[in-house]
């Protein structure tokens, strides 16, 4: 994440080469699973929300980097193109109350 892609025609060699890694991913966090590598005690829930900034007609606003600088917090990051960014949240008890903590979570790092 985070390279900008500057190919717009792509060959069969690229198309290979991108489901060889996909498969290796794949194959990875199938392992992950089988070696029983998550914690399946401590229930959380996480978060990441994905942003797509606009300007005031609607249209893609390249202002990630002052975004970020901005906002100067370690949660935020970029993300594919110049007017995307990300939050990477923090995780919760997974309880009936998980979505309203998410939700107060979100609103403090907006007041930041």
């Amino acid at each position: 994440m985070g390279d900008e892609v500057s190919k717009r025609h792509f060959t069969e060699r690229d198309y290979q080469d991108f489901r060889q890694r996909l498969e290796r991913e794949t194959d990875f966090v199938r392992q992950l699973f089988a070696d029983s590598r998550f914690d399946n005690r401590s229930r959380k829930l996480g978060y990441e929300l994905e942003l797509c900034l606009l300007d005031r007609h609607g249209l893609p606003s390249p202002l990630n980097d002052e975004v970020l600088k901005r906002a100067n917090n370690p949660l935020f990051t970029y993300e594919l193109a110049r007017f995307n960014l990300e939050i990477n949240g923090h995780a919760f008890a997974l309880t009936e109350q998980v979505f309203q903590d998410i939700e107060r979570d979100l609103e403090k790092l907006y007041q930041e």
